[in-house]
Order: C-alpha cells, then structure tokens, then sequence
C-alpha cells in the first residue's frame, strides 16, 4: 500500500496519496517514511502545523529507533530532509528559535548541505535583529 501510495505522490495526486498513507499508519503506526511523506505533503500545500506535526513524528521515531545504533549509522539523509522541512515550517510560521534548532541539528548531521546553511544563516539574521 504505502508503494501505491508513493506512486500517487509520484503522480502529484496528493489527495489519493495522503489518504493512502493515513491508512497505511493504522497498519504500521510507527513508520517514520509515511510520517516524512504526510509531512512532505502538508509542506507543500503550506500547511506548516500540519508539516511540523507529521515531521515531528518522524523524528520521534526515528530518534527511539537509533538512539542504540546512532554510534554507526552513517546515513542520515531522511533525518535531514525531515528536520529541513520541520525548520523551513518553523519559519514559516515565524517560530525562528525553533527554526534554528532544526537546521543547526540538520547541520551537525551534513554539514556540507548547502541549503541548510544557507537558511540557517536567514534564520540567524532574523534573530539577531530581534
């Protein structure tokens, strides 16, 4: 289901695909990458609550699942785009502090992401003249 469901995401058929994915969660509830698409989604329909709810989801698991194997894992391209996504919300609504915490932790796992650095550097000039 949750193949079908990423090919409707595919298809830019958001509606089909989000209603795939939700039932996808009553399955397998604990699915980071179904929380990171319903998130993705929401983002792109400006719905940045949403988008910081799915995303934060996603991370909770994540961060449960490898807080006993985080020493090896290598690879953390889907906790980056998670806690990107989660920062550019954050913005969006105007919540910087947050914003901030997210791509700062996004740049401690790539620190060669040039788009994390350069919002991240938006996000601090916004601070900073607060």
């Amino acid at each position: 289901m949750k193949a079908e469901a990423d090919l409707k995401f595919a298809e830019s058929n958001l509606e089909e695909a989000t209603s795939m994915y939700e039932q996808c969660l009553e399955i397998d509830p604990t699915n980071e990458y179904i929380y990171a698409n319903l998130g993705l989604i929401a983002m792109m329909r400006q719905d940045y609550a949403k988008c910081i709810e799915y995303s934060t989801k996603a991370i909770d698991i994540l961060d449960e699942f490898l807080s006993d194997t985080k020493s090896f894992q290598k690879d953390n391209r889907l906790e980056v785009k998670i806690l990107m996504r989660r920062g550019k919300s954050f913005e969006s609504l105007g919540d910087n502090e947050k914003a901030k915490a997210d791509l700062d932790r996004a740049l401690l796992l790539e620190p060669q992401n040039g788009e994390a650095r350069v919002i991240a550097k938006r996000v601090q000039d916004k601070l900073d003249t607060v």
